[in-house]
């Protein structure tokens, strides 16, 4: 029986980047107060902890795993067979009614503070993460009166990372209350600016802030535009002779910016990620 009004796609394309985003984006941790949280704690997740029943982070874990395996055939001319295509479309029904059993959008959507990132890798209406009133308290940056601004929503921005073959990703970004449409930067803004980095999925203490001195900055003049990361390797440890490599992850933070007048840049906000292909 269908399920109805599920934030999950259903289609192949756009659930493959889903359960790989929100992979991802479960280990990627953001600063609560001053302490740095994994986002699935955040969410009030089991991870079969003592006197815990589920593990829904392992499990989650399990799905992309099968999904992989499963995506891998069926991108390949060779390998592809219409059981492959139908075992796919019965694991995202399976991931459907386990995340509808478990209640995890319901407790992703319950969390106390939700972030622009949040909302992206969710497919979250953006609203959610707007605050009651003007201050907007910046991901990954302790709220303090240089980094926490009383200004209109509309300077934060909200990204769309779209990962490519080859490790590349096509960036869109929006202004953060527009969830949807044609990629624009704010009036007034003549820049996108961002911070960023490439990880294995398996680093300790992934950044958490525009600041952190392993990302590399850049801009782009444009709200909609393909990056190249293939050579972005700087941050990629050695692995360990035949141990599984871990998958890529980009982690962006971006922001509006002003060329001529960069005192007047809008906040950075954070992270976006997606692993890379």
């Amino acid at each position: 029986m269908p399920h109805q009004g599920t934030i999950i796609p259903r289609d192949i394309k756009h659930f493959n980047t889903f359960i790989r985003n929100t992979n991802a984006f479960l280990l990627l941790t953001t600063l609560v107060g001053t302490l740095a949280t994994p986002n699935w704690k955040r969410y009030n997740w089991t991870n079969g902890a003592t006197g815990q029943t589920t593990n829904n982070l392992l499990d989650w874990q399990n799905f992309l795993a099968a999904w992989i395996t499963l995506y891998t055939s069926y991108d390949s001319k060779v390998t592809y067979t219409t059981t492959i295509k139908d075992d796919m479309l019965v694991l995202i029904e399976n991931v459907i009614v386990y995340a509808e059993t478990n209640k995890l959008i319901q407790l992703i959507r319950a969390t106390p503070v939700l972030y622009s990132a949040d909302c992206v890798t969710w497919n979250l209406p953006a609203k959610l993460a707007l605050t009651i009133n003007t201050t907007h308290h910046v991901v990954g940056e302790a709220a303090n009166s240089s980094n926490e601004k009383s200004i209109t929503k509309g300077e934060f921005v909200y990204v769309k990372l779209i990962p490519k073959a080859g490790n590349s990703v096509h960036v869109e970004a929006f202004t953060e209350i527009a969830e949807s449409g044609r990629p624009h930067k704010e009036k007034g803004y003549d820049l996108f600016e961002y911070a960023y980095g490439v990880f294995y999925s398996d680093t300790a203490n992934l950044p958490t802030s525009a600041a952190d001195p392993r990302l590399e900055k850049k801009h782009s003049s444009h709200a909609s535009f393909v990056a190249q990361f293939a050579a972005d390797t700087a941050n990629l440890h050695a692995i360990v002779a035949g141990a599984p490599v871990p998958i890529k992850e980009l982690i962006m933070f971006g922001h509006w910016a002003k060329s001529k007048h960069p005192d007047q840049d809008a906040p950075w906000c954070g992270p976006f990620t997606t692993p890379l292909l």
